[in-house]
């Protein structure tokens, strides 16, 4: 019985100093990333403006349709002008990185194709 018991603990000894293998395997996982259809462009509606002079002014008073009056001072007019071109300059830059990032990724994907099939 003694031996029997030495057998057991000398077992579970062994058992429990034993390591498992560890096995590590490297694999590049390619992410697949969509690349979604632009927004459709701006349709910019003409917009008519006047200059009022008094001579203006007095005529569209005078006019029985006439509804409604805007005015914008010309250092307002300018300010809405800078922030017009400063809107393009955005929208502008930000295409740009939209169609690297969309190369890169074409590329990527084109090069792994190639790589792929060579295997």
């Amino acid at each position: 019985m003694k031996t029997l018991m030495i057998l057991v603990l000398s077992l579970g000894i062994l058992t429990s100093c034993a390591k498992p293998e560890t096995i590590v395997v490297k694999e590049y996982i390619v992410p697949e990333i969509q690349i979604v259809d632009r927004p459709r462009p701006i349709k910019i509606q003409p917009v008519s403006s006047v200059l009022l002079t008094k001579e203006e002014m007095t005529k569209r008073l005078a006019d029985e349709e006439f509804r409604t009056l805007v005015g914008v001072s010309t250092e307002d007019y300018q300010k809405l002008i800078n922030n017009v071109v400063d809107a393009t300059r955005y929208i502008k830059m930000q295409n740009k990185i939209i169609a690297y990032y969309e190369n890169t990724i074409r590329e990527l994907s084109t090069n792994e194709s190639v790589q792929g099939t060579g295997n």
